[in-house]
């Protein structure tokens, strides 16, 4: 039988980074994790999500109070517009 996996994905807003342009600057980031449906049961979602600001501001390299978790939405009506990686916009 074939496990189940989920993916779980969290978006933040991440102010004053110098790789989104500076202090007055608002950048968007989003972590992805898969699990297993069976492993599923053992995830703290609040204590992930922090983790997440924490890894956030030290690769920022900004306070994590620079860091906040936001909708699905908030993220795509922000970042709509830019190019992803491969040179597509997203």
């Amino acid at each position: 039988m074939n496990t189940v996996q989920v993916t779980l994905s969290m978006y933040y807003k991440i102010v004053g980074a110098d790789l989104y342009g500076g202090p007055e600057s608002r950048g968007y980031a989003m972590i992805v994790r898969d699990f297993d449906k069976k492993n599923l049961e053992s995830v703290n979602l609040p204590v992930l999500a922090e983790e997440g600001k924490a890894g956030l501001a030290e690769l920022c390299k900004v306070p994590v109070e620079n860091i906040t978790l936001i909708s699905r939405r908030e993220y795509e009506a922000n970042t709509a517009d830019l190019e992803g990686p491969d040179g597509e916009e997203n």
